[in-house]
């Protein structure tokens, strides 16, 4: 104790020359453990970045966290994804982010499911055609998954894709809207689902995009901010992130959740905006509509 009981806060001057005077009336120097251990809280406040008054007397609230923090629900791992596409039209790279894939399990079902965005399969991550909704399996050789924050090193096989109604004209391959639902597959056994909310979308609703970016925020970090700017009549919404240097570089297909952590949309693509980092996404409404037609022809089928 007698080396603790000789430390000080003269290696700190200016908060040296704040507390001295009071520390010197309320810790004689005799009372060395006292002492001591005044000066370390002070260190501390200091090192924390608030903790007490200000000169004017006031409380000081903590620093707000740094980049990096969390700022929504929990998330769990082994709930979001990277996925790898082997086609008849090319290949993905294992060491190239395409997109993001995240578990779900329906209110109707009671399986669990892959979900992401079906432009993944087309020239827009390097494949040499788009590949229809409607036939995707057919085309789809393999599909390798990642635990996207890095839980597990190792990739895992994840099942074939649910091919959308063959009768049904709205399901464009060139369209930025359309599902990708894949059956669970070998990776079932790890994936944590997320399930959806029954809430309506509205403008000024917050929401959380959940992925691993590479630009403008840690790659650890989970979860980012939103708030919903626009929701449209095709199902479709658009929300401004809080971090305006944020990179969507592989997002596309990542859940938007509640703050409950709750599904309540998917992502698109990034918009384009001079105000601020923007992206599109679908509604979770569609999603289920969508998802309960191809599990219903899936059953339907010999």
């Amino acid at each position: 104790m007698n080396n603790l009981s000789s430390m000080s806060i003269k290696g700190f001057p200016a908060l040296h020359e704040k507390l001295e005077p009071s520390l010197r009336e309320t810790c004689p120097r005799g009372n060395h453990q006292l002492r001591f251990a005044a000066c370390l809280i002070a260190m501390l406040c200091v090192n924390v970045g608030g903790c007490g008054p200000d000169r004017s007397g006031q409380y000081v609230p903590p620093a707000k966290p740094a980049g990096g923090a969390e700022e929504g629900p929990t998330i769990e791992k082994f709930s979001v994804w990277r996925p790898f596409f082997f086609t008849a039209y090319g290949n993905h790279a294992v060491d190239e982010i395409v997109g993001t894939a995240f578990a779900i399990r329906t209110p109707k079902a009671d399986q669990t499911y892959l979900l992401t965005a079906h432009h993944l399969l087309g020239p827009k991550t390097g494949l040499s055609q788009v590949i229809k909704p409607q036939t995707a399996d057919q085309w789809v050789n393999r599909i390798i998954v990642s635990e996207a924050f890095g839980a597990s090193d190792s990739p895992f096989d994840a099942g074939m894709p649910i091919n959308a109604l063959s009768d049904d004209a709205t399901e464009d391959a060139g369209d930025e809207r359309t599902i990708l639902l894949l059956a669970a597959g070998p990776v079932g056994s790890r994936l944590k689902p997320f399930s959806f909310s029954d809430a309506k979308v509205a403008v000024g609703d917050e929401v959380f995009l959940v992925t691993a970016v590479f630009t403008g925020e840690s790659p650890s970090k989970r979860t980012h901010r939103a708030i919903v700017k626009a929701v449209h009549d095709d199902g479709t919404f658009e929300c401004m992130f809080d971090n305006e240097k944020l990179g969507l570089d592989g997002a596309d297909g990542a859940p938007l959740i509640d703050a409950e952590g709750r599904v309540i949309g998917m992502n698109l693509e990034p918009l384009i905006r001079s105000s601020g980092v923007e992206s599109r996404g679908i509604l979770s409404t569609v999603i289920l509509k969508e998802i309960e037609q191809r599990l219903v022809s899936a059953k339907s089928r010999p």
